[in-house]
């Protein structure tokens, strides 16, 4: 996964929703190249965070945006599959006054000569919007930490499995591996590596009561990053055994 330069803080961000969209319709240029992501990030794109992952001719991404009264969301865009034959790069168009609702995309167009196939119709946008900064600062009906639940779950019988990507940005797996050490609970399989057809597909640790798995090269959201390795994992989930060896 690609990304375009990440603000340091929420203060880099106009109050209004994205001014640098309010003004032109910003385009970020894609590659359609097959099973590869993008080599660079777009450097349209400095004011807000796009991510990337090519799969299979499908091309997903994001853009967080943050709006006039301090609420948060993303808009998401994907491109479906196309034949390999017609790969092509595309400029994306979209533009925003100051609200949310008001977002829309504005051009598809090739980029490099090519014969673009797509129109806005196949271009699939989908607005996302979270909770303000403040109700998650000022929420206090919930647990500080999870961790006194896992104990109480595995008191009771109940079997926990934690996975995460191994380049995770949001929930670092590093944080996740300090966190379950916190618990002390008893290691019954120590750290090893995983395996899909041969390769690693990440690595494991399973603890009393409870089995931790990473997967390699995949980001905040396992599945869609590495599709096979996370049906692995629930497979193994399901019947309730380690990760394969080999």
């Amino acid at each position: 996964m690609a990304s375009s330069d990440h603000p340091s803080s929420s203060t880099e961000y106009p109050s209004s929703l994205m001014q640098s969209l309010a003004r032109d319709a910003i385009s970020s240029r894609a590659w359609l190249d097959r099973g590869a992501r993008p080599a660079t990030a777009p450097t349209t794109l400095t004011a807000s965070l796009g991510e990337y992952d090519s799969r299979d001719s499908v091309l997903e991404w994001s853009v967080m945006l943050i709006d006039q009264s301090n609420r948060s969301g993303s808009m998401e865009f994907s491109v479906p599959a196309a034949d390999p034959s017609t790969f092509f790069p595309i400029s994306v168009g979209f533009s925003a006054s100051n609200t949310f609702s008001s977002m829309k995309v504005t051009a598809i167009l090739p980029l490099q000569g090519g014969s673009s196939k797509y129109s806005q119709q196949h271009i699939y946008t989908h607005l996302a919007i979270y909770c303000s900064d403040i109700v998650g600062s000022y929420w206090a009906d919930s647990p500080r930490s999870m961790l006194p639940i896992y104990h109480e779950l595995i008191a009771a019988g109940i079997k926990i499995w934690v996975f995460s990507g191994d380049t995770d940005a949001v929930v670092p797996v590093t944080a996740t591996r300090y966190s379950i050490s916190a618990l002390k609970l008893p290691t019954l399989m120590n750290w090893y590596p995983w395996y899909d057809h041969g390769k690693v597909g990440g690595w494991s640790q399973v603890y009393k009561g409870l089995t931790l798995v990473t997967v390699a090269g995949a980001g905040h959201e396992v599945p869609l990053h590495r599709p096979r390795q996370a049906l692995i994992l629930f497979r193994h989930f399901l019947k309730d055994t380690p990760m394969p060896t080999q």
